[in-house]
């Protein structure tokens, strides 16, 4: 029943320490309302995502592979690039730790810049538990996924052309980036303050947004790119399974959703809500579009890290209700499931940890 718990339990020992390292060192950050505490958890990150060995994570053989020897042509050519660019330093633990720096550092910035939206810890927490698993593991999806969770406050700020080039810079890495084009469809939202004007040219534009994503599509379906990235479980019409994880996500999305009515009106603390909750809730729509899918469940995880936001924001809402409490017991419950979940079937195989 434990799985590789109890066959590796130095390996979920560490696991388990690394996360709680982060928690502390987040709470901190929060309770000093200092960033550097925030800063030694990204270096913690990276240190342990550098010295890692390449039988670390499902696929950190492949990249090291990659870097060591023949790139393959399948890699996009942001990504072919940063590689060369680092071929002659010989060192994957430098090519592993600046991927992690990426990743770690554009995510918890962003939670620092959020830190008056919700709770600092409590968005960390959720990370670690939910989604820190599966950084060992498809290193582009993630580089991409970080950096645009970061360039979402572009949008809160109406800073669309450099959204737009940042979704251009990230399609380098990975081409299914093309999906975070998607994320402008938030904008209507954070239109407060501009001209009649250019809320009219907003308007205009976002068709012609969704138009360009919908092609960018068909035609990465028809050229093979989509079955060319390979599909973890191993089927080539479906990326979706639903577990006991996926049933207590769902319902804690639809009571996020039930409760949004405690935002205050025409906040931008209500802007921000129905933002992150409208991009949860199409990660909730992407998953089970992979039933029929390939591209449907790996897309999903591109758009379900702002759960993280809506969880750690809805704990402190739910206060205000009567029955708040058995929200916040789901929050735990899912999130201390999900991670035990994946260290039991090792499913993103960090089990056992190894130094490189």
């Amino acid at each position: 029943m434990l799985g590789y718990l109890t066959q590796y339990p130095g390996s979920v020992a560490f696991y388990l320490l690394l996360v709680a390292v982060c928690c502390l060192l987040a709470r901190a950050a929060e309770e000093l309302e200092k960033p550097q505490p925030l800063i030694a958890a990204v270096v913690v990150l990276t240190v342990m995502s550098a010295v890692r060995a390449s039988s670390v994570g499902i696929d950190t053989g492949s990249y090291a592979i990659a870097y060591n020897g023949v790139v393959p042509t399948y890699f996009e050519p942001g990504f072919t690039w940063f590689i060369q660019l680092l071929k002659p330093l010989n060192s994957l633990k430098v090519f592993f730790g600046l991927i992690a720096l990426v990743v770690y550092g554009f995510t918890f910035a962003r939670f620092w810049q959020l830190r008056r939206y919700c709770s600092l810890a409590l968005a960390v927490a959720i990370y670690m538990l939910v989604f820190f698993p599966s950084t060992w593991n498809g290193l582009r999806s993630c580089i991409v996924t970080a950096v645009m969770f970061y360039a979402l406050g572009f949008i809160e700020k109406q800073r669309y052309v450099s959204f737009l080039v940042t979704v251009g810079l990230c399609c380098t890495i990975h081409y299914s980036s093309v999906a975070f084009s998607l994320l402008i469809l938030a904008s209507p939202w954070w239109t407060q303050g501009l001209t009649r004007n250019r809320k009219t040219m907003l308007m205009l534009v976002l068709p012609l947004v969704v138009a360009f994503v919908v092609i960018a599509f068909f035609w990465m379906m028809s050229s093979g790119l989509f079955v060319r990235y390979g599909n973890e479980y191993g089927n080539a019409t479906s990326t979706s399974r639903i577990g006991l994880s996926w049933y207590l996500y769902f319902a804690l999305m639809l009571a996020s959703w039930l409760m949004l009515k405690a935002e205050g009106k025409d906040t931008e603390d209500l802007a921000r809500t129905k933002t992150y909750l409208f991009y949860a809730i199409l990660g909730v729509a992407l998953f089970i579009s992979g039933f029929a899918w390939f591209g449907g469940g790996r897309l999903s995880s591109y758009f379900n890290i702002y759960s993280t936001l809506v969880l750690s924001r809805f704990w402190t809402i739910s206060r205000s209700y009567r029955y708040g409490m058995f929200y916040r017991f789901g929050v735990m419950i899912y999130c201390s499931y999900a991670f035990l979940q994946v260290l039991m079937s090792n499913g993103q195989g960090l089990l056992p940890f190894v130094l490189g």
